[in-house]
């Protein structure tokens, strides 16, 4: 169940995506939690669900969609993203994290591999496939 200020539901990103990306932001901030695994590893938009009802009823949402916004969250992050909605909802949720309802695993399982050929990948992917629910959405993700 949603708690009042969530409005997106939305699971993690079951690789190191975003932990590779914000090497930069890491380096700057040693001690950060955002991209490392668990809570903050980053969102993966293949399935999403959002509270259209309480979308339109929040008057600082058009904030966070504005341009100037996201040029905050990207000069932030020091990541220009790659991945659309999904790199947006997760700055988005890594500055508002009450935002956001976390889908567990199990509805959005990832069988993306292709980058494992990386060794820093490779070191880093057990890590974040951290999904010990059996899958009930395979989101097959990457080429197939």
């Amino acid at each position: 169940m949603m708690e009042d200020s969530e409005l997106i539901a939305v699971g993690p990103d079951l690789s190191p995506h975003y932990y590779l990306k914000l090497a930069a932001y890491r380096e700057k901030f040693p001690e950060t939690a955002v991209g490392q695994p668990g809570k903050t590893q980053g969102f993966n938009t293949g399935v999403v669900i959002y509270d259209l009802e309480r979308l339109r009823e929040i008057n600082h949402l058009r904030e966070y969609i504005s341009p100037e916004y996201i040029k905050y969250l990207v000069n932030k992050y020091m990541f220009f993203g790659t991945v659309g909605d999904q790199d947006f909802f997760t700055m988005l949720g890594w500055e508002h994290p009450e935002l956001f309802y976390s889908l567990p695993c199990s509805l959005n399982y990832q069988t993306y591999l292709e980058k494992i050929t990386t060794e820093e990948f490779r070191r880093n992917y057990t890590s974040f496939i951290n999904c010990p629910e059996y899958p009930l959405i395979i989101h097959s993700n990457g080429s197939i």
